[in-house]
């Protein structure tokens, strides 16, 4: 998850599959209900619209961005290609990736005190 705007923070976890309760669950846990939320056309995001403000989606196999509501998935599909640049295939296990995940986060979101942040991430 990216926000959009602002600092456009990013947060990333690992979940154990990718099926509409799984993406429900985390979205309704880490996003606020008024927030504008933007996906691909992905079978399982039917029904987001249901939990928050407004859900827009953009259709890949036409475009990458809707050229009448301006919706695009670029900036999440950015820092997962840059996340994954950073995690050695070998290590994209279930036992290792959390701490990849979590060292991407601290270079991402944070400019200053990596130690201290990751302290804040870790408990």
């Amino acid at each position: 998850m990216v926000e959009k705007e602002g600092n456009k923070r990013i947060k990333l976890f690992r979940v154990n599959d990718r099926s509409k309760p799984t993406l429900e669950k985390y979205s309704v846990k880490f996003i606020h209900s008024d927030t504008k939320i933007h996906t691909d056309c992905l079978k399982e995001y039917t029904g987001l619209k249901h939990l928050f403000n407004e859900h827009s989606t953009v259709n890949h196999s036409k475009y990458f961005k809707d050229p009448i509501t301006l919706v695009h998935t670029n900036t999440i599909e950015g820092n997962w290609f840059a996340c994954k640049i950073h995690i050695p295939q070998r290590r994209r296990t279930t036992k290792k990736i959390d701490l990849y995940l979590v060292r991407f986060m601290i270079l991402r979101n944070e400019s200053v005190q990596p130690l201290k942040i990751l302290l804040k991430y870790s408990f």
